[in-house]
């Protein structure tokens, strides 16, 4: 399968203001809160990592309700196992730890529109109030904005990290730019934010319609 965009596009020269809009556009972290849910999107790379950012939320009693997303996204080019992202999640979940969580896994999404909207029959989110949502820091604020598709709650983002082509190096908000890895991620995910956003897969808040102008602005 193909993805509709590239996972790693060629990356155009960033100038510092640009780098500020991209990392207000793509990333959003909130404080963790007790909510009426954890929703993890899928992931195909190190589960073990998002594994624990659930662990961690449940140490802290954010919620009694896990819904780990994600099928078996074999796009071209990209690693995969023939096992849905959320059954290899969830099994590197310590469960021994949570006896008296519920665990809801979504197995056949491919993406992260997927993700949520196959979700909706799993878990009656008209019941919920707010949710806690777990994806890669970088496409955090598309993941929370896709998540409004179904969900007109409140929304708490807490994302996790994922690791650059550099040993020990991580791509976060503050250094995304300083790995070749780093750069293409977020300048895919400005196109992903460009294009689904476009042609509403989910809503574009002012402040990213905004952003998204500035940068188109100075790029042409």
């Amino acid at each position: 399968m193909k993805r509709e965009i590239e996972r790693h596009p060629e990356v155009p020269f960033f100038s510092l203001k640009i780098r500020e809009l991209l990392s207000g556009l793509c990333f959003r972290q909130d404080k963790p809160q007790r909510s009426d849910l954890i929703f993890a999107f899928g992931t195909n790379i190190i589960p073990e990592i998002l594994a624990g950012r659930i662990e961690e939320l449940l140490g802290n009693k954010i919620a009694e309700t896990v819904l780990i997303t994600g099928g078996i996204a074999n796009y071209i080019n990209t690693e995969y196992k023939n096992i849905p992202e959320s059954d290899l999640i969830y099994s590197a979940i310590d469960r021994s730890k949570f006896p008296v969580i519920k665990f809801i896994l979504e197995r056949r999404s491919k993406n992260n529109l997927e993700n949520v909207l196959f979700s909706a029959s799993k878990f009656p989110f008209n019941q919920a109030n707010t949710i806690t949502c777990l994806s890669h820091s970088y496409a955090s604020r598309r993941s929370v904005q896709t998540l409004k598709r179904i969900f007109p709650g409140t929304i708490f983002s807490y994302p996790y990290d994922i690791p650059s082509e550099k040993e020990g190096i991580n791509i976060t908000l503050n250094n995304w730019w300083e790995t070749e890895k780093g750069r293409s991620l977020v300048w895919g995910e400005f196109l992903r934010i460009r294009t689904y956003g476009g042609r509403g897969d989910f809503p574009l808040t002012a402040m990213m319609r905004l952003q998204l102008s500035e940068i188109n602005l100075m790029l042409n």
